[in-house]
């Protein structure tokens, strides 16, 4: 019979987390109704500028990143310029960036559970600060050897 109650409490609690108790109490109100309260997150606009202006350093820098990689096949010694290694880190920060802001509006969208889209959303910036890091790291000791 103890174990029954745990089972029910651990229910209720992961309820809780999700936020799914809170939209049964309302649950007489239409969706309209609960949706005009809600407002705007206040954040999608620059959200928005942000993933664009990314995708076009993205799409300008790409063109970079092949002549690039067709100079290393051909010379290995282009590879030790200053201006290779910034444009290379450049280059990925960008890309991590915009895949950070596109996962985390999937993220958004489609997980309900409070609890675990900010579990999601914290270890998507870890993962994202730290392969950033270790490339960056990378790219600078392969490219001063």
């Amino acid at each position: 019979m103890d174990s029954g109650y745990r089972l029910i409490y651990l229910d209720w609690f992961i309820l809780d987390l999700c936020g799914i108790e809170e939209g049964m109490k309302n649950s007489m109100k239409s969706y309209l109704a609960k949706a005009k309260g809600a407002g705007s997150a206040g954040y999608g606009s620059g959200h928005w500028l942000y993933q664009r202006l990314t995708g076009l350093f993205l799409a300008l820098s790409t063109i970079w990143l092949i002549i690039f990689v067709h100079d290393i096949v051909a010379s290995p010694g282009l590879s030790s310029i200053l201006s290779n290694i910034v444009m290379l880190s450049l280059f990925m920060i960008a890309a991590f960036y915009h895949s950070y802001l596109g996962m985390q509006v999937i993220i958004e969208d489609y997980i309900h559970c409070r609890a675990i889209r900010l579990g999601l959303i914290i270890f998507l910036q870890f993962f994202s600060i730290i392969t950033v890091t270790a490339f960056i790291v990378a790219v600078i000791y392969i490219m001063t050897l």
